[in-house]
């Protein structure tokens, strides 16, 4: 065997040793995790129950306000075409009566 070869070999084993030795850290990491971890976990019931009645408020409000908008803007689009129609009267009256006084 050459030096080539031993030097491949060497690096080969070191290689083999490292990563068996991150798959066992890893697996003794999980199995602790595991061990820790409670069999049958319960689920926090009141703190659901109280994000669940946060979140229907939220969205009562988010409701209320949206429709305040909508409800402004008709007001609004009623208001400009009332305007409109009142503009559009006094130009009327403007060109009967010959124009811009001048």
């Amino acid at each position: 065997m050459g030096p080539g070869e031993t030097f491949a070999s060497f690096l080969f084993f070191v290689t083999v040793i490292t990563l068996v030795s991150i798959f066992t850290h890893h697996a003794r990491k999980m199995a602790e995790i595991r061990a820790g971890a409670p069999q049958n976990p319960q689920l926090p019931v009141e703190g659901l129950e109280a994000m669940r009645q946060e979140f229907l408020t939220l969205r009562e409000g988010i409701t209320s306000h949206a429709m305040s908008v909508d409800r402004r803007l008709e007001s609004m689009e009623a208001r400009f075409k009332q305007l409109e129609a009142q503009t559009s009267a006094g130009q009327d009256v403007h060109h009967r009566l010959g124009g811009a006084g001048g």
